[in-house]
């Protein structure tokens, strides 16, 4: 189109509409006010900048051909199965194709959040996106997003210290469990937040050292977003620990642009990075070759020593796909040590539907609650009435020793469970009496 002129326009507040001169042949277009181009278009067409419409008119014809699962891109603006939708989110995906900018992982994060079975989680997830790091937001590159947590020196979480939080761990608890009033700030379901909230919770727990983790959350899996300190936390019933952040305050959100990730194991004593150094090919070309030496290593400080074993080991260990788009119905399972007929038991349904979950490329959500309150009855992971299970390494059993209810903080955790009742994919009707441990 860099050969096309303007032949006449309409500009309304509803619409606007173009006929094109493209090599001696007339084109019209038709723009509703909804799409993505239609400011600048009409920008352009009032300041008489009718150079830059021929461009303005491509983006929009590409916006036409752009789709991601469920969400596709018209000439009149965004839509979801069918519905045309229009929030602080679709007017992102204009702006940036109007700068010819890639809206693929846009497109993906937007499709996550629309799988998301609360409605008003989806609308209080778009508040998180305007508020987030002050607008320095970006998905993954499937569609999720990075938020973050402090733990225990042990990794575990600050409020039950059963939950392990080492990179690669994937926690989780029904989903039902946690608390979807984004009026009660501090109650149950798994905490994240972002940078800026950081700093405030750090300071409640000066007493004690910790670690910052990244997590990554699929907006499929977010049930709430509290209103407090700005949107800038939420509660999730599933998340992924990616890695630790040695100094969080200088971490960016934009530096994760990532599907893949790779896990590095923490090792926190001097001797063993040093070994596991050692050991790795990078490090043992650089020794060979005199560029670095053991001497210099051992003079090094125990946090330098873990940055370059992570930046050495990341080189030459394949990525993992992200656990948050598998089913976890098996890995939960096997971590825990259990037979399909011991969890169908303890669910009271046949052998052939726990089966059958495991295969499903998406099982039954209430399934899904089902069996993590069946796994975390059967290994005793069920704290403050939260069925909390996860793997590959699994959450502890809670203590019964003189004390340990002091780890444990009621505002975190009400007890209250109702009774869920779910029909399962199958035909069987199941009913888990959530009172029973």
């Amino acid at each position: 189109m860099s050969k096309s002129k303007i032949v006449s326009s309409v500009v309304k507040p509803t619409f606007a509409s173009i006929v094109m001169d493209e090599g001696g042949k007339l084109v019209p277009y038709r723009l509703n006010s909804t799409h993505p181009t239609f400011g600048k278009l009409v920008f352009a067409l009032r300041r008489k900048n009718f150079a830059r419409v021929p461009a303005l008119l491509d983006a929009a014809q590409e916006i036409a051909n752009q789709s991601q699962g469920n969400v596709l891109i018209k000439k009149d603006g965004v839509y979801y199965k069918g519905r045309k939708v229009e929030n602080g989110l679709t007017r992102k995906i204009g702006e940036l194709m109007a700068a010819h900018q890639p809206i693929a992982i846009w497109l993906r994060f937007m499709d996550n959040i629309y799988k998301n079975p609360s409605e008003d989680a989806q609308q209080e997830l778009y508040e998180w996106l305007m508020n987030f790091a002050n607008g320095k937001f970006c998905p993954t590159d499937d569609g999720c997003f990075i938020a973050y947590k402090f733990v225990n020196p042990d990794y575990t979480d600050c409020h039950t210290r059963t939950v392990c939080n080492k990179p690669g761990e994937v926690p989780m608890m029904k989903r039902t469990d946690v608390d979807p009033n984004r009026h009660n700030e501090c109650s149950r379901g798994y905490h994240f937040c972002s940078l800026g909230y950081l700093g405030v919770f750090a300071d409640w727990h000066k007493s004690e050292s910790g670690h910052v983790m990244a997590v990554k959350i699929n907006p499929a899996d977010v049930v709430a977003i509290p209103k407090d300190y700005g949107f800038t936390k939420g509660r999730t019933w599933r998340y992924e620990v990616l890695r630790e952040l040695e100094d969080f305050p200088a971490d960016s959100q934009t530096d994760h642009k990532f599907m893949q990730q790779v896990f590095v194991p923490i090792l926190q004593e001097k001797k063993d990075i040093l070994k596991a150094l050692y050991e790795l090919p990078g490090v043992k070309r650089l020794l060979t070759k005199r560029k670095l030496s053991k001497v210099s290593l051992r003079k090094a400080s125990t946090t330098r020593l873990r940055k370059w074993y992570s930046q050495f080991y990341a080189m030459v260990t394949p990525p993992d796909m992200s656990k948050l788009f598998e089913n976890p119905l098996k890995p939960l399972r096997v971590q825990a040590g259990l037979t399909i007929g011991e969890v169908a038991a303890e669910c009271d349904v046949p052998y052939k539907v726990i089966y059958n979950a495991e295969a499903a490329d998406t099982p039954n959500p209430q399934l899904v609650d089902a069996v993590i309150g069946a796994i975390a009855t059967l290994k005793g992971t069920k704290v403050g009435g939260c069925n909390m299970v996860s793997y590959p390494t699994g959450a502890k059993a809670r203590g019964v020793a003189a004390g340990a209810e002091e780890t444990f903080r009621e505002e975190d955790f009400d007890g209250g469970e109702a009774e869920d009742a779910y029909e399962d994919p199958y035909g069987y009707d199941v009913e888990e009496d959530a009172d029973q441990d």
